[in-house]
């Protein structure tokens, strides 16, 4: 059984044409990368995955249901460490405060390849009034003090959690479907 805690990151390897044109875009392999992240947080006492999506911006959802309802691979990356009170306490009303706005496809755009997003990173403020996936991640985990970031809208799922491995702050992911 898995376990998860406030601030583990879900991955989403799916096989249809957005999730290929997503890796394709974000210099991932199509059909073996991630095209879609989410991060456990905690609403009203309960787990809940908190991504946002093109068709309804930043929803918070049971784990359980957003799970058995995706079609493609899905990895867990655990945190390597519990957090602090604190920093739940921050991560999760970052996240709850967050559920509702909309999703960023400018700035999901904008995430589309290394030179890309690292020059749109050094010269464009992050957008904190709408997210797409792999921001909303970013954001998070900045805003709970776990990876200091001065711009998370530079970050594709790929990159978030290659990133995040590289740094430490996840283990290695497994797979769960």
């Amino acid at each position: 059984m898995n376990t998860f805690k406030v601030g583990d990151l879900i991955g989403f390897a799916g096989a249809g044409w957005l999730s290929t044109f997503i890796n394709v875009v974000t210099l991932g392999a199509p059909n073996r990368s991630l095209s879609h992240v989410g991060i456990i947080g905690r609403m009203n006492g309960r787990l809940m995955l908190f991504e946002s999506t093109l068709e309804s911006g930043v929803i918070a959802s049971r784990i359980s249901q957003r799970l058995s309802r995706y079609v493609g691979r899905i990895y867990h990356y655990p945190l390597t460490r519990e957090l602090y009170s604190h920093e739940q306490q921050r991560l999760n009303s970052f996240l709850i405060a967050s559920v509702g706005k909309p999703y960023n496809a400018i700035g999901a755009m904008g995430s589309a390849g290394f030179l890309v997003a690292k020059s749109k990173a050094a010269i464009k403020p992050p957008n904190d009034t709408a997210y797409f996936c792999s921001a909303l991640c970013a954001s998070a985990l900045n805003t709970a003090g776990l990876y200091p970031t001065p711009n998370p809208d530079r970050f594709s799922p790929n990159s978030l959690c290659r990133l995040l491995r590289y740094e430490g702050l996840v283990l290695p992911p497994h797979r769960l479907k």
